[in-house]
């Protein structure tokens, strides 16, 4: 029999703590509470202190918050289970308790249910740790881990390449997989989340995937034969095969799960949800027809807005081919090669006057896929553009895919373009900079001799005309202007030395002709070099 586990309960209102004793069944679960604290430093104590199991706190408490409380017991190698409760709207506290590996949390206000069946896994958890049995039943069961290894790999494949798997015999498929298809109704929905893009995606995805993923189960699981559901980037696939008598059900489950992730729009920002349905078929080898249905619905956010169940309906219009005018094509090439903003930016202007035409989803997402393969294309092969991003390439198109609608589309190719232009930009002047700085340095120490532009640019690498380009554009002078600048510099400092001739100086500075020396002078300066020199004698 497994021992009993030790609790504490942290938050700055008693009322809250006394609310949490009553809606925990802790009998059943076999838990007892040791202790209680209403802010950060006294609850590092007591945990330090009583070494509980789990620890259930709340996120914003005084003193420090749960967050820093569980970073600084982590830090001493704490070890307990720890249950975080935040309120609407603290998203940057979750995030980090969830970057801290804290997966159990729960919202206010809290339900009964929720966080009982939270402190039952917990529990389970625990127990399986004690008695080592995760470590048993691997021994033990070999065959029933190698099968769900197969069943997880199949999930994936079977939704990339479901015409495929849907030609296979369904009394193989069961017997190979250990699924339990049988004859009925067979039907595909998807559910589709968008996010505000963040820079810790990568660590919400997995806890929004798991809530999700268990919500899926609990409302489909009953109503069907078997299910397969599969997760990824945002996307929720579910195979549903029922009974005749449960289509109802299945027609209803749509709205219900919407119903059930409402909340998490209070725990990860912009966060949405789409549900779209595939038709009823009555055969699994035609299944591969409803998923193809259900994604171009789910497509249909995007013109129509998220938030709402679609339902496959035939088009009479036929889309014929999906593709972006050629003139958007060229101005778009051109503004990236160019790395011109502003050419970009109209560009994308008119692209979503193009996209606002559109009357299918399907269009809009094929035609901005279309388009951001087209500048990663450009990036990579235009010679003059160091980009070796393959981050940006991945994370670029997988933002697309997570915005709810047109607008949010032209919105992200503006900003993650137009933010990789000035990054490319900066990048390139600084390689140009690099070779006119050597020059300036060289005409500086070597102004005396017979300095020119064809054997300067030779040196720094570039051919005369494009380096007379570029050393323009970095000095605001042409290369005999600064030529002449420095020489005329050098020359004024000369003249403060009565000692010094200024035929003599004409010399030093650069001149064999001591009379094209005084009219650049004068030039420059607005004097003769006598008259300069008559200002310091």
């Amino acid at each position: 029999m497994n021992r009993k586990y030790k609790a504490v309960i942290i938050d700055d209102e008693q009322k809250v703590i006394q609310l949490i004793k009553v809606l925990i069944d802790w009998e059943r679960h076999g838990v007892e509470v040791i202790g209680e604290a209403h802010d950060g430093p006294s609850a590092l104590t007591l945990v330090l202190e009583k070494r509980p199991d789990i620890v259930i706190t709340d996120i914003r408490i005084p003193g420090f918050d749960g967050v820093e409380l569980i970073r600084q017991l982590k830090e001493r190698q704490i070890d307990s289970e720890f249950i975080i409760i935040s309120g609407f709207k603290e998203f940057d506290y979750a995030h980090n308790a969830i970057k801290l590996g804290v997966n159990d949390y729960l919202l206010k206000p809290l339900n009964e249910v929720e966080i009982n069946q939270v402190v039952e896994g917990m529990v389970q958890r625990l127990n399986a740790v004690e008695s080592n049995q995760l470590f048993v039943e691997q021994m033990m069961k070999k065959d029933a881990i190698k099968t769900k290894e197969l069943r997880e790999n199949f999930r994936k494949d079977f939704f990339v390449d479901i015409e495929k798997y849907s030609k296979m015999n369904v009394a193989e498929l069961n017997q190979v997989y250990d699924f339990h298809f049988k004859e009925g109704f067979y039907q595909v929905i998807i559910l589709k989340v968008d996010v505000d893009w963040q820079s810790d995606i990568e660590y919400l995805l997995p806890i929004i995937d798991e809530k999700i993923m268990k919500i899926f189960y609990s409302r489909i699981k009953e109503m069907t034969m078997e299910m397969i559901v599969y997760a990824e980037h945002g996307y929720y696939y579910c195979l549903m095969n029922y009974k005749k008598e449960n289509q109802i059900d299945v027609d209803q489950v749509g709205t219900r799960i919407l119903e059930a992730i409402h909340p998490l729009k209070d725990i990860f920002k912009g966060f949405k949800g789409t549900v779209s349905y595939g038709q009823v078929y009555t055969s699994y080898n035609t299944v591969y027809s409803s998923l193809d249905e259900a994604k171009k619905m789910i497509c249909e956010r995007l013109i129509f807005g998220s938030s709402h169940v679609y339902r496959y309906h035939q088009s009479k219009e036929d889309l014929g081919e999906i593709t972006i005018t050629t003139s958007l094509k060229h101005k778009l090439i051109q503004s990236i090669e160019r790395l011109d903003q502003d050419m970009f930016e109209t560009c994308m202007k008119a692209f979503e006057k193009e996209l606002v035409e559109e009357k299918t989803g399907v269009a809009v997402l094929e035609k901005s896929l279309q388009v951001a393969d087209k500048i990663i294309f450009v990036l990579k092969n235009t010679d003059r553009i160091p980009f070796d991003d393959d981050q940006f390439e991945c994370g670029f198109k997988e933002q697309i895919l997570f915005c709810s609608d047109s607008a949010q589309i032209i919105r992200v190719m503006i900003e993650r373009v137009g933010n990789l232009i000035k990054e490319l930009l900066g990048k390139l002047n600084a390689k140009h900079s690099e070779p006119i700085v050597i020059a300036q340095n060289y005409i500086d120490e070597h102004y005396m001799e017979n300095i020119n532009l064809s054997d300067v640019s030779a040196m720094v690498g570039f051919n005369g005309s494009y380096f007379s380009t570029m050393f323009k554009k970095e000095t605001e002078l042409s290369f005999l202007d600064y030529v002449t600048k420095v020489r005329i510099e050098a020359a004024k400092e000369l003249l403060k030395d009565a000692a010094q001739s200024i035929d003599n100086i004409s010399v030093c500075v650069g001149y064999s002709d001591k009379k094209h020396f005084a009219n650049q002078f004068k030039k420059i300066t607005g004097l003769t070099p006598a008259k300069y020199r008559k200002l310091y004698y």
